[in-house]
């Protein structure tokens, strides 16, 4: 029979003082307490700081984003992050402290969660991720409009029965919700036929009640990043059980994602689901789910395009006859196109179609192509400098091809190469939240150097959303703003490129030599 924990507490000043003060109430139920109180309070013990790290973290939340920044002080006006602030520089030091600060207590909780591989752990990960996706949920996007333009784009689709993939906002000036597309009324929408299924859902329950629009989008896209998590963990489990724990809580706990996509509420994450789920797949050997998973994240967002390949030459690679080659070829293609093609067939209308997806490739934003002009000082033109990016990248890809033959692991470092040189050579527009392409497949790969990379590269896309929250606005010239995008391409892509490079070249000259090898 278990003893309650009542009967301790008459004993418990007893007990401290006998051991003059140097254990407490915990210590007694360790020590006398049944076998259910001994487990609990270990628990508690061994699992104390991560638990207050993750209180402190809602703390920053609470009183820094929801506090400053709440969706309900005024959810029908477009505003930015700067605009809410005054654009002070008050206002940039208190998001650059206050984002550091929450990136140094997650930092801890990665590296705590390092010395765990039990499934409670997990519940607590993904409970206090739910618990930080919820507190930034009713916080104002304040990094971009985009959540807003879906709404809008959905509304045409539902409402009006119109093409969002042709059709542009300013075509109902009769409908003052049009407004809310701000400067890309003009404009159809860049995303696919999943893409604008997906985000139409909110509409089709909450039809024109805005602030329920925004709630449950947001909840759609939070409860994304959660299960995304989960099944982060559940991919590292059988490669790299010490890792599959903080690679759960890398995506959760992570300032920048939930910041990103459950606080401002960019579609991404609705994409990166379906790459988590292609992995999954494919570790599983479920070759045909895994290419028709990574087709329809690509029919999301036409950024995972190149991924199709790896999974494919991966996939075709390890089956084991040449017969079953060609059956798996035979299945993958005619599930593709069935895939694409019945996507496409209430959306298509000839060539036009997909010509916003061009329009959206002639924007610049933090682009290799903008730092290189910048970094030669004229000698480099745009034209030039963009080829060179699509060489690199090139480059880049031809080798990721070439090791996602290998093995499974191969293949995942093959996709982390493609997708940051895509954004850091080839793209000409980069927004910040677009760095969870990679991200997301560097904490896939088992090696803790490349994790902490990962990390980096988060810390810098959360600092590279200060230049349009609040530099951009205060009116740099020119010259001042090319400065600033190659300032802020630097912050993204540099450190995680440096850290990596350093700890590989200490990693070779930490090892002995062969002559060392031979004399031992």
């Amino acid at each position: 029979m278990k003893t309650p924990l009542w009967r301790y507490l008459p004993q418990a000043d007893a007990y401290v003082d006998s051991t003059n003060g140097e254990s407490s109430l915990a210590d007694l139920v360790i020590t006398h307490g049944g076998p259910y109180f001994r487990k609990s309070a270990i628990w508690l013990q061994s699992h104390l700081w991560l638990l207050l790290l993750g209180i402190a973290s809602e703390l920053v939340y609470y009183f820094y984003l929801l506090r400053n920044f709440s969706l309900m002080h005024d959810y029908y006006h477009l505003d930015t992050m700067g605009g809410i602030a005054g654009y002070t520089h008050t206002g940039l030091l208190t998001y650059l402290m206050a984002f550091s600060l929450l990136f140094v207590l997650f930092g801890f909780a990665w590296w705590e969660t390092r010395r765990f591989q039990d499934r409670t752990t997990l519940w607590i990960i993904l409970g206090f991720g739910g618990i930080f996706a919820l507190t930034n949920m009713f916080v104002y996007p304040v990094i971009a409009i985009d959540i807003f333009i879906y709404i809008v784009h959905s509304l045409m689709l539902v409402q009006y029965h119109a093409n969002p993939m042709i059709a542009v906002p300013a075509s109902f000036p009769q409908d003052p919700l049009m407004q809310l597309a701000g400067g890309y009324i003009d404009l159809p929408s860049p995303y696919g036929p999943f893409g604008l299924l997906i985000q139409a859902l909110s509409v089709a329950i909450a039809g024109r009640n805005i602030l329920a629009s925004l709630l449950l989008l947001k909840l759609m896209f939070s409860a994304m990043l959660i299960i995304s998590a989960f099944f982060i963990y559940k991919i590292l489990t059988p490669i790299a059980p010490r890792l599959a724990l903080p690679g759960a809580l890398a995506l959760a706990w992570n300032p920048f994602t939930l910041f990103e996509y459950s606080a401002n509420g960019h579609n991404d994450i609705a994409m990166m689901l379906l790459i988590i789920l292609a992995v999954f797949a494919l570790s599983k050997e479920h070759p045909i789910w895994a290419l028709t998973l990574i087709t329809a994240s690509a029919l999301i967002k036409f950024a995972s395009l190149p991924l199709i390949p790896l999974f494919f030459i991966y996939s075709c690679f390890h089956q084991p006859t040449l017969w079953k080659r060609i059956v798996y070829t035979v299945e993958a293609s005619i599930s593709l196109a069935a895939l694409v093609l019945s996507s496409f067939a209430p959306f298509w209308v000839g060539p036009q179609t997909l010509a916003r997806l061009f329009n959206q490739l002639q924007y610049k934003l933090f682009s290799f192509s903008m730092f290189l002009c910048d970094f030669s000082s004229g000698y480099i033109s745009s034209e030039q400098a963009q080829r060179i990016g699509q060489v690199l990248f090139g480059i880049c890809f031809l080798y990721a091809l070439w090791i996602s033959s290998r093995n499974f692991s191969r293949l995942l470092k093959g996709c982390c190469i493609t997708m940051f040189a895509l954004l850091a050579f080839s793209a000409i527009y980069v927004q910040p939240w677009y760095l969870i392409w990679p991200f997301v497949f560097a904490i896939l790969i088992p090696q803790t150097r490349v994790s902490l990379a990962a990390i980096l590269l988060a810390y810098g896309a959360t600092l590279a959303e200060l230049g349009q929250a609040y530099i951009f606005a205060w009116g740099p010239n020119s010259d001042g703003s090319i400065v600033i995008n190659s300032f802020f391409y630097l912050i993204m892509f540099f450190p995680p490129v440096l850290f990596l490079l350093v700890s590989r070249f200490a990693q070779i000259f930490s090892q002995p030599s062969p002559l060392h090898k031979k004399q031992g």
